[in-house]
């Protein structure tokens, strides 16, 4: 059985007809495990019962690493000035999603033609959002109704069960986030967390720790120490 894990951020979900679509997949050997994002709920909102964009995007970030998300897909109409193009393309961007993202709407057509004639917008603004449209890696732009059959296509198409081992070391990190290192001088006093993070924004000790995990969990498992000292 082939484990896929979709993320779908929308304001009006409609649960039976996902669910309904992971029922006919689990007859062909596909469990897929959805995951529900609403920034309507009154969780995320703020004192003016608006969104909360950073608590919101903190916990789609969490559900991309906990939940080792394969596909996200998204409405581009969120509610409260919040769309799917601006949401997309910060998952792919700043949080370094690496599976499909699928941005669905009633079509692109509306899309584009809302941003083209967006009224008392001037060019920088157009040209931004076009330029987060094309960043959010959206590989298909399917309509509400055509959203399970496009999700069924990709699931059937595309090999997405395979271990991601950033993804590992991510979320195992974040769940144990505020835990300190010791016993290595380049680590020292530095948190789960704040590894996790330099991971993310791919900076040096991001890439140092990487590098370090390989070496000492294959040393440790083939017990170098042990070896002829020729080898």
């Amino acid at each position: 059985m082939k484990i896929i894990n979709l993320l779908i951020i929308d304001d009006n979900p409609d649960i039976v007809i996902i669910k309904n679509m992971c029922e006919e997949l689990m007859h062909e050997g596909y469990q897929v495990c959805p995951f529900w994002l609403n920034p309507q709920d009154t969780f995320y909102q703020n004192k003016s019962l608006t969104v909360d964009t950073e608590k919101f995007e903190k916990a789609i970030k969490k559900s991309l690493i906990i939940n080792d998300i394969h596909i996200v897909a998204c409405d581009n109409g969120l509610g409260d000035g919040l769309t799917g193009i601006t949401v997309l393309a910060r998952i792919r961007d700043t949080f370094h999603f690496r599976g499909i993202n699928l941005l669905f709407t009633n079509s692109i057509g509306e899309i584009l033609h809302e941003i083209l004639e967006a009224q008392n917008k001037d060019f920088s603004y157009k040209r931004d959002m076009l330029k987060k449209l094309v960043r959010s890696h959206s590989i298909e732009f399917p309509t509400r109704d055509d959203l399970p059959k496009e999700l069924k296509a990709i699931i059937r198409k595309n090999k997405l069960d395979d271990i991601n081992l950033r993804h590992e070391i991510l979320k195992w990190l974040y769940a144990f986030k505020g835990h300190f290192f010791n016993g290595h001088p380049d680590l020292e006093r530095k948190t789960c967390g704040e590894i996790a993070e330099a991971i993310e924004m791919e900076t040096s000790l991001g890439i140092q720790f990487q590098k370090l995990l390989i070496e000492q969990g294959l040393s440790t498992m083939i017990k170098l120490n042990k070896l002829p000292a020729n080898e």
